[in-house]
């Protein structure tokens, strides 16, 4: 089971942002996704913004499509290999690059790291540990 850590274009322009998570709200209400998507907080080299995390199938079905993510630089894949969580960094040209291992840390390691993802539905941040 992989999922997708991702923000959408005009995350920051309310209207956009509440027509996204009408939808979402919409398709979770009427049982056609096959997760939950949970808000999250990201920052990458210092500029924050509003993430969301759900399963990749679900963001393959209905995120990609309706283009929501259409002039995103790049997505967070998460995915399971023995036990391990790994993250791969997905380029727009849909071309994946592995980009290391993603962990639980403190917030003030968080904070420290050029780019983390803070999950408040689990109170938790997590940074990606680059090989």
């Amino acid at each position: 089971m992989s999922y997708m850590i991702f923000s959408i274009d005009n995350v920051f322009e309310v209207h956009t942002l509440a027509k996204f998570l009408r939808y979402i709200d919409t398709l979770k209400h009427s049982s056609q996704l096959e997760g939950n998507m949970e808000l999250c907080i990201g920052s990458w080299e210092g500029k924050l913004e509003y993430s969301f995390i759900m399963l990749t199938s679900d963001f393959q079905k209905y995120v990609v499509p309706l283009g929501w993510v259409d002039n995103q630089e790049s997505t967070l894949q998460l995915y399971n290999e023995k036990g391990n969580r790994y993250s791969t960094f997905e380029v727009t040209q849909g071309k994946l690059k592995f980009f290391g291992i993603m962990q639980q840390v403190t917030k003030e390691e968080a904070l420290a790291s050029t780019g983390w993802t803070y999950r408040p539905d689990l109170d938790a941040y997590f940074v990606t540990r680059v090989f």
